[in-house]
């Protein structure tokens, strides 16, 4: 019985149903994807709110980069997370990503190569074009490799190869939109294939309509004899060959031109516009981006409740495609690379995100949550910056709290400092002249204010038992 562990994580996962879209592959040759490449990137390459709308996402994805988290805090964690932020640099692995992302939207598919120049050791990161991969398997989905077949057709006459063969090992394999038994990804963009065909017709029509029905001018000359109106014409038309040339006209007082402008009637010119807009924003639906967001402002029944649920709808998508990478590599690159104890994760894809965890972080330790939990917390909203060493103990918060005042000259802090400040005994024997014409002197105005600083300080306490260290 082979062992389970040399073998690769896609290598091992089959199941005993029959996988949908199965179809017994020419070998060598793999089973085809259920859907056309090419039509999809004639549609998010050609259409100018698609292709928009994915450069916005994207951006959303990798604005605020990754980071590397340790499992649990250990010298040799730190040390992972320090190589690994190397490595990754070293792979141009912020290039890559946006492309796998890129693909994954348009395609729903994305394939990256895990290339070993030397040895076994992972040394180049390559995204592999998706309009040009099969992928081979069993009935059963059992992943047997991958197979690259380039569509230009002068490649087999210069002497290279036809294709490309890959096995399970050496390529991830990304979906966006995995459904059923299929292996390969739905793609994202089918629901819109039909509204983008028709919108493509639309600009057709349109583009007839400026090119037959141009606006004229229509002249008539006054009384004119035919010399005089070959003349103009003449000179009409050589102005337009020649711009800068003036127009000079003659004639007797009573002549005169009459110019008029002949328009073109395009019908219910609001309803085809209507009917672009609408094509517009159902292609904006499938990818959730706002339409504020691509440039598209519309100024009927837009108001900030909307807006803001469309926003939330979008980063909800955003957060959902990261979870899905972060997935990826963690389970297959991250071992494959050599790191253990440590995980790759997204930062919070906006500061209001990362405000708000941080509120969110302040609630649960207002309820006594412990420093573990709230971590595990901020992890799972992109905030790594923290660890349990940075949160101070209620035992550490009431030393601070105590140790606050002036001490007797010596460093050390005196016996009335160190008592609760709810609990200071007044000096209300103490008579002095130092008092102003309204009974108050600047020494009792100091201790006054002290005396209320500590008290605050104490009810934050109460109210916040854990805080991150340098906030007091």
């Amino acid at each position: 019985m082979p062992s389970l562990i040399s073998r690769s994580f896609m290598d091992t996962r089959a199941s005993r149903g029959i996988a949908r879209g199965f179809s017994n592959p020419v070998p060598g040759q793999g089973v085809q994807p259920p859907n056309s490449y090419i039509a999809m990137e004639q549609m998010w390459k050609r259409d100018e709110v698609i292709s928009t709308a994915f450069d916005t996402t994207v951006d959303m994805v990798t604005r605020n980069g990754y980071d590397f988290v340790g499992i649990k805090p250990t010298d040799k964690a730190i040390r992972n997370i320090e190589r690994a932020t190397k490595l990754f640099k070293e792979l141009n692995f912020d290039e890559v990503l946006k492309n796998l992302v890129y693909q994954m939207l348009a395609y729903g598919d994305a394939f990256l190569e895990l290339r070993r120049t030397e040895g076994t050791k992972i040394d180049e990161l390559h995204p592999l074009e998706t309009t040009e991969m099969y992928i081979d398997y069993t009935k059963n989905g059992k992943i047997l490799g991958y197979i690259q077949k380039p569509r230009l057709s002068s490649i087999a006459r210069q002497s290279t190869p036809s294709s490309v063969d890959f096995n399970s090992d050496s390529v991830i394999h990304l979906r966006l939109k995995w459904v059923g038994s299929q292996i390969y990804s739905q793609t994202p963009l089918e629901p819109i294939s039909r509204i983008w065909a028709t919108k493509q017709n639309a600009f057709n029509y349109l583009d007839q309509l400026f090119i037959n029905l141009r606006p004229e001018l229509f002249i008539h000359l006054k009384g004119a004899s035919k010399d005089q109106y070959n003349d103009t014409r003449e000179v009409l038309w050589q102005s337009k060959m020649m711009p800068s040339r003036p127009v000079i006209t003659y004639g007797s007082e009573t002549s005169s031109t009459e110019v008029k402008e002949i328009s073109a009637n395009f019908g219910n010119q609001q309803g085809l516009f209507s009917v672009l807009e609408y094509l517009r924003e159902s292609a904006l639906m499938i990818t959730r981006v706002p339409p504020v967001w691509v440039g598209l402002v519309n100024k009927d029944g837009a108001n900030k409740g909307n807006s803001e649920a469309q926003i939330f709808s979008f980063e909800t998508r955003i957060k959902r495609i990261q979870k899905d990478i972060e997935t990826k590599i963690n389970n297959l690159l991250m071992p494959k690379l050599g790191f253990q104890f440590i995980e790759f994760n997204f930062n919070p894809i906006s500061f209001k995100s990362e405000k708000e965890a941080i509120q969110n972080a302040a609630v649960l330790s207002s309820i006594n949550i412990k420093p573990s939990g709230i971590m595990k917390y901020l992890k799972r909203n992109g905030i790594t910056d923290f660890s349990e060493d940075d949160f101070t103990t209620p035992e550490e918060m009431m030393e601070q709290m105590q140790g606050m005042g002036s001490d007797d000259g010596s460093g050390n802090q005196t016996s009335r400092n160190k008592v609760s400040p709810s609990r200071k005994p007044s000096d209300k024997m103490s008579v002095t002249n130092n008092r102003d014409q309204t009974g108050s002197s600047s020494a009792g105005a100091k201790k006054r204010e002290q005396n209320s600083m500590q008290m605050r300080s104490t009810a934050n306490f109460n109210r916040y038992p854990y805080v991150i260290k340098g906030d007091i």
